[in-house]
């Protein structure tokens, strides 16, 4: 059996109801009354609010991106073949010209006793350096043929390489172990210079005729040339009478250590000359050129105990 509610329970529920009803009507207006403040405030908000940043440009970022991208190597110019060419002929010319010389003196030292160095000429090392340098050049010109200027521009390279490494060796090594002497048409260059500033001295102030009188002059300066290995210690000489200037023709049966005394009609005048070797270190006897010219000059002669006199001429 249910009980009745009590006037009281009701009483409370009725009055719970109207609350709730007076906050739903009251809702409405206050939202009404703040709408205006917010619509004040919003115009201040957005002042104050920070401006977004700008978006990249698409552009602008192709181009970072492009500098970041690391560019292809440019291709290398094609090699220059005529300079090329050029370069390495000019270096085959060198080579033959410096390895030519002392190859040919090897060849013909043992054609005469007479030489003008001690030393034997190290021939094998400039045949084979001319096999190698044409073994090189060879293979330039088949890797040019075969593969095209590309492929031959370092293979041309070998060339020069091997010809400054060559003249090296030959002057700072052979040259200056074979010949560290001047050669003998320098030495007599020299000789012949003394002489014609030293007048000689004779009983009359004439040019004797003996051939002893002029090697006894020259004795301080031995000819600068070897016999089968032994170095020539005194001049030979041989005079000739009325003469009009120095012999300039190689007279027969000389040998290469020989001065020439061509003296004048009057004995006055004496012209030396000197008998040396056609290749200067080697060779056939031949007359002593210094410069491409004969190697001559004129002797001054005065009596004793008298000062020298004009150079005569």
């Amino acid at each position: 059996m249910t009980e009745a509610p009590r006037p009281a329970d009701n009483a409370d529920a009725a009055h719970q109801a109207a609350s709730q009803n007076d906050a739903l009507s009251q809702a409405p207006a206050a939202d009404a009354a703040t709408a205006p403040q917010d619509a004040a405030t919003a115009p201040q908000d957005a002042a104050t609010a920070p401006a977004p940043e700008p978006a990249p440009a698409p552009a602008a970022t192709a181009d970072a991106n492009a500098l970041d991208t690391p560019k292809p190597p440019t291709p290398a110019p094609p090699p220059n073949l005529k300079a090329l060419l050029v370069g390495n002929l000019l270096s085959f010319a060198l080579f033959l010209w410096v390895a030519l010389g002392p190859l040919i003196q090897g060849w013909h030292q043992d054609d005469s006793p007479f030489r003008g160095t001690p030393y034997d000429s190290p021939w094998p090392f400039y045949a084979l350096s001319i096999a190698a340098i044409l073994a090189i050049a060879a293979f330039a010109l088949f890797r040019l043929v075969r593969h095209g200027a590309n492929a031959a521009d370092r293979s041309f390279r070998l060339l020069p390489i091997a010809t400054v490494i060559f003249i090296a060796i030959h002057l700072l090594f052979i040259r200056a172990i074979q010949n560290p002497h001047l050669p003998p048409s320098m030495l007599l260059s020299s000789v012949f210079a003394t002489a014609a500033f030293n007048p000689l001295t004779s009983d009359d102030g004439l040019f004797p005729t003996e051939p002893r009188f002029y090697a006894d002059a020259f004795a301080q300066s031995p000819p600068p040339y070897w016999k089968n290995g032994e170095k020539l210690s005194r001049w030979n000489v041989l005079v000739r009478e009325r003469c009009t200037g120095p012999v300039d023709t190689l007279p027969g049966a000389v040998e290469p250590g020989t001065l020439l005394a061509c003296l004048s009609e009057d004995r006055k005048i004496a012209w030396m000359s000197a008998v040396g070797l056609s290749r200067d270190l080697v060779g056939e006897p031949a007359l002593v050129h210094a410069r491409q010219k004969l190697l001559s000059v004129p002797l001054r002669i005065q009596a004793k105990n008298k000062k020298p006199g004009p150079t005569n001429n």
